[in-house]
């Protein structure tokens, strides 16, 4: 019998990953060596489609062993809900400020509990992608409320 959760979790998140892929396609993806905005969209899409391939197809071959996650559920939704959250105020908090955010909210999920590494490894990539995106590949990123600071 195939586990109908996962087939279906497999389904709805394939279908997802392509959506995000034809509207990466549609901002103009750019080549390898001179990316455009749908770029990293178009191959996060890509993964998604992929993983979620695999986990419809993993699902569908048999039940394999079973496992209690009930307990673990608000997992997947925190970090969706995360995401959401995050695509909400990049515009208005600034991409610096809304990606130690959300970097927070993962480690979070992940089950780290040291508040002091929290907020080291959620300032730090945050500071780090916004180095490499914003000075090193010149994309626009959103200031935010962080504008007038530097």
């Amino acid at each position: 019998m195939a586990r109908r959760g996962e087939v279906i979790a497999g389904l709805v998140l394939g279908a997802l990953g392509a959506a995000v892929c034809v509207r990466a396609v549609g901002l103009h993806i750019g080549t390898g060596t001179s990316p455009g905005p749908g770029f990293f969209p178009f191959l996060g899409g890509l993964a998604l489609t992929v993983l979620a391939g695999l986990l419809a197809v993993r699902g569908w071959r048999g039940p394999g062993e079973a496992r209690g996650t009930s307990g673990l559920l608000w997992r997947p939704g925190a970090l969706v809900g995360g995401l959401l959250v995050y695509t909400a105020v990049l515009d208005p908090a600034g991409f610096p400020l809304a990606t130690a955010a959300l970097v927070a909210v993962v480690l979070i999920v992940l089950d780290v509990r040291n508040w002091l590494v929290i907020a080291g490894v959620s300032v730090g990539l945050a500071a780090a992608s916004y180095v490499v995106f914003k000075v090193w590949l010149g994309v626009d990123l959103p200031p935010g409320i962080v504008a007038g600071v530097g």
